[in-house]
């Protein structure tokens, strides 16, 4: 009382407010308006100073103000430390659905293959020894295939989603010579090439099928411990 009181005349003005108010704030800037407004209200008198008793509830008021600030001040804290960490669980889960919807566009894109291993796919299909393969191609017996006679034997194999132009481009692929025509000798590496693109391409798609499987998986893993998580948190606000 006495230090809002410098000069004990029993009461306290506005101006002698304002500073114990400063003062007891130190360094924090006080809006003028806001501790003038204060007075105002803790005046009941309307006499334009303070006495023991307005004093007595101005002080409670600040006291009460003051804890209220305290008590906002946590709440807000701990309110934007929820939001944080809720922001940061969005993105986890973002980040691993945006995984999965990228290794499911990338199985759909490995799945369509090449042409090459389309063909030696089909040729593992018919489950024929290379040799017999070889005579069935060469059905001429000139010991040689042309770029007709390669169309025509691929078109056979009853190949999906290939088409003449595809097949010419894997015959130039494999005709190493550029003679236009695959000798019996080219024919067995050909053959051999296009069943390991098929190999290859079956390996790769069984791969990148576990690897999209558990990606799925730990997303929905994910999304169930945040719903869960959510409805927890929920059900302890209703309860307190």
């Amino acid at each position: 009382m006495k230090e809002w009181d410098p000069n004990n005349d029993g009461s306290v003005t506005k101006q002698e407010f304002r500073l114990s108010i400063r003062k007891l704030f130190g360094k924090t800037k006080v809006d003028t308006k806001e501790v003038d407004s204060l007075f105002q209200r803790l005046d009941a008198d309307g006499g334009g100073a303070l006495n023991t008793s307005e004093l007595k509830s101005a002080f409670k008021s600040l006291k009460d103000t003051a804890s209220n600030s305290e008590e906002k001040t946590a709440s807000q804290k701990a309110t934007a430390e929820k939001f944080r960490q809720r922001a940061e669980q969005y993105r986890e889960l973002a980040a691993v659905a945006h995984q999965s919807e990228q290794a499911a566009t990338k199985l759909l894109e490995t799945r369509k293959g090449t042409v090459g291993s389309k063909v030696g796919a089909a040729i593992n299909a018919k489950n024929t020894k290379l040799s017999d393969i070889m005579k069935q191609w060469d059905a001429s017996g000139d010991g040689e295939l042309s770029k007709s006679e390669f169309r025509n034997n691929v078109l056979s194999l009853g190949v999906k989603d290939i088409t003449d132009t595809d097949i010419d481009g894997l015959f130039d692929s494999l005709d190493s010579d550029g003679g236009g025509a695959l000798d019996m000798d080219e024919v067995k590496k050909a053959i051999k090439r296009l069943q390991e693109q098929a190999n290859t391409h079956r390996d790769l798609v069984r791969e990148e099928s576990r690897s999209y499987i558990a990606l799925v998986k730990a997303t929905r893993v994910a999304q169930n411990a945040f719903w869960r998580q959510l409805k927890d948190e929920e059900a302890q606000e209703e309860a307190s």
